[in-house]
């Protein structure tokens, strides 16, 4: 297992029902992130976990991806500035258009699945 370095957290207050309503939100929080994070070779969706932690008064639901499953995680979330890329033990870069020693990134958009899913889990229970 891997760190634990970004993440959404939830608190419910003083609910009847808290012990039940929390583990089934805590469901709903990591499908809702699951949907919204995106797929690649699926490394991140596998990687996406919920934490409970319940009192008589409040719980804390936690929703997070384990960096030990997903290492490209924090790429994804914060994007990445453009840069090159190095062929380093093959020699060679198999792109679509052939092969090269380096190729010219443009890099990427942040892409915040966490937050997106939070909202969702929100709108469900709001």
């Amino acid at each position: 297992m891997g760190e634990i370095t970004d993440f959404v957290h939830l608190y419910i207050e003083n609910s009847d029902i808290l012990a039940v309503k929390t583990y089934e939100i805590a469901r709903s929080l990591q499908n809702n992130i699951k949907k919204q994070a995106p797929y690649l070779q699926g490394r991140l969706k596998r990687s996406i976990r919920t934490d409970v932690r319940l009192t008589k008064k409040f719980s804390i639901i936690t929703g997070y991806y384990d960096e030990g499953l997903a290492p490209h995680g924090d790429y994804v979330l914060f994007g990445t500035q453009p840069h090159e890329i190095r062929a380093k033990n093959a020699g060679a870069l198999k792109t679509p258009y052939g092969l090269f020693k380096k190729v010219n990134h443009p890099g990427t958009k942040p892409n915040d699945f966490l937050g997106r899913g939070l909202l969702d889990t929100i709108a469900m229970y709001g």
